[in-house]
């Protein structure tokens, strides 16, 4: 069976309710969009990805990387990506034969959700006054 239905099935089964789109899969899950690329030429390959995790432009960006770079200095097996003008992450693997895709669906989610979470929060620590006092902050959800 071929990743795409295998990951529709697990999706399902797990009560995400895939959508099927001609490039993959999109879903919804804490509120957050994902996509699964398919990869019709390596059915063991998994990528999925977090879009729109935030906006880039000309007055963030020298923060956006910064914040990027710091994710990734501390994320494990997601990388926290500038695509076009959208920070976006993504979880990509090649699978062993013999593993649970549900298993690995579940902390590829999880972990792509924590990476999601961790953006912010580094954007956010750099928002900071250069006292570091918090209560002087701007935050993203104000």
């Amino acid at each position: 069976m071929k990743m795409k239905e295998k990951l529709k099935t697990e999706l399902q089964r797990l009560g995400l309710m895939p959508i099927e789109e001609e490039f993959g899969i999109v879903f919804k899950y804490q509120m957050l969009n994902y996509i699964f690329f398919d990869s019709s030429e390596d059915d063991d390959y998994l990528n999925i990805c977090v879009p729109y995790v935030f906006e880039v432009d000309e007055d963030n960006i020298l923060r956006v990387f910064a914040a990027v770079n710091n994710c990734n200095k501390i994320l494990k097996v997601v990388k926290v990506v500038i695509n076009e003008d959208h920070v976006w992450a993504c979880y990509e693997a090649k699978l062993p034969k013999d593993i649970s895709l549900e298993d690995v669906l579940i902390y590829a989610v999880h972990s792509l959700f924590v990476a999601h979470l961790e953006f912010v929060e580094q954007y956010e620590k750099l928002l900071l006054p250069e006292d570091d006092d918090p209560a002087e902050a701007t935050t993203l959800c104000s």
